[in-house]
C-alpha cells in the first residue's frame, strides 16, 4: 500500500482550488484531505485533520498566508507548507521563508514542476522554482539600490497611512485593507499613493522592503 501524502489547499479562488484538486487527483501518492478559502478556516480544519502538507496562497481574506504560516508552524511544526502565489516581490518571498515555508512556487508553474515541488517538500527538501531563485539572487525586480528609509521619513506618514503601509506589506489587497480598517478601497488607494509619494517609492516591492527593514512587519 502506498503511503499517501495528505494535502490541504488554502486559496480564496475556487477556480484555483479546482485546478489543484484535478492535479492532485491524477497522482496516486497524493491525497487531498480538505480545502479552505482563508487562513482562519484552515486553522479550524487543521484541528480535526492530520496533514503532511498545505498548498497555501498568500493573498487571502481573514488571515493571509504569511500570518497562517506563523500560526501553523507554531502549532504543527511537522506540517510542510508550499506557497503557491502570484507575488514575485523579493522582500515578500524572503519574509515567507523567514516565517518557515518549505517551498515557494508561482501560480504560472506548470503541472509537472508543481508535482515535483510537492514531492520534494514532502521529503523535507526546500523547493524554490527557478524564477523564485532568480529573484532571490538578483535585485532586478526592484529599483536598484533602494535606500533604507530612515525612521524620521516614516514619521512623515499619518497614523492611517502607516497602518495602510503595514497592511500592504502583509500582502492585503485594497479591498481587504478597506474591510479591515473600515474605509473604502478608494480611500485605501489614496493613502497608498500618499505613502509612495512621501517615501519617494514607485513600486509595491520597495514598499514591502521598507516596511520589512524598518521592523513594521516581522
Amino acid at each position: 500500500m502506498i503511503n499517501k501524502i495528505k494535502i490541504a489547499i488554502a486559496d480564496d479562488h475556487q477556480i484555483m482550488i479546482d485546478g489543484l484538486k484535478s492535479i492532485i487527483g491524477k497522482e496516486e501518492e497524493l491525497e487531498l484531505v480538505f480545502e479552505a478559502n482563508d487562513g482562519k478556516m484552515l486553522l479550524k480544519l487543521l484541528e480535526k485533520n492530520k496533514l503532511d502538507m498545505i498548498i497555501l496562497d498568500i493573498d487571502m481574506p481573514e488571515m493571509n498566508g504569511l500570518e497562517a504560516t506563523v500560526a501553523i508552524k507554531k502549532q504543527y511544526p511537522d506540517i510542510k507548507i508550499l506557497i503557491l502565489s502570484m507575488y514575485q516581490e523579493k522582500a515578500l518571498i524572503e519574509k515567507a521563508l523567514l516565517n518557515g515555508v518549505d517551498g515557494y512556487v508561482l501560480k504560472n508553474t506548470d503541472q509537472e514542476k508543481l508535482v515535483k515541488a510537492i514531492r520534494d517538500v514532502s521529503l523535507g527538501k526546500k523547493y524554490l522554482s527557478g524564477r523564485i531563485k532568480e529573484i532571490l539572487k538578483n535585485d532586478h525586480n526592484v529599483e536598484p539600490k533602494a535606500p533604507l528609509i530612515r525612521n524620521e521619513l516614516l514619521n512623515t506618514l499619518t497614523e492611517r497611512e502607516l497602518e495602510v503601509l503595514k497592511q500592504i506589506a502583509q500582502g492585503y489587497s485594497n479591498k481587504e485593507i478597506g474591510t479591515r480598517l473600515e474605509i473604502s478601497h478608494r480611500t485605501v488607494d489614496t493613502h497608498r499613493t500618499n505613502v509612495m509619494q512621501k517615501l519617494n517609492i514607485h513600486n509595491i516591492a520597495n514598499l514591502i522592503k521598507v516596511a520589512f527593514e524598518n521592523g513594521l512587519i516581522r
